[in-house]
């Protein structure tokens, strides 16, 4: 159970770094709609297959990240200029 506990807490804190706000924000709106792919289904109003969309949950962040200008990037006046 210490191992077990161990573990998760080591995990926690290497994904503490990675987690920024765009992250949470980017799986928090997968989960809300994975949330509502559910009760579609409980309603019987569509068959969703919700289990085939968890892997969105981990993948979700990459587009954020993506779109995050690199370094040899300025923004002046909302305009992205290369250096």
């Amino acid at each position: 159970m210490l191992a077990y506990q161990g573990g998760l807490t080591a995990l926690a804190a290497v994904l503490e770094q990675v987690m920024t706000p765009a992250v949470v924000a980017a799986m928090t709106a997968v989960g809300g709609l994975l949330v509502v792919a559910i009760g579609l289904r409980l309603l019987g109003l569509a068959r969703i297959r919700v289990a085939n969309l968890l892997p969105a949950v981990p993948l979700a962040p990459w587009p954020p990240a993506w779109s995050q200008p690199s370094d040899s990037v300025k923004n002046e006046g909302g305009r992205q200029w290369a250096t």
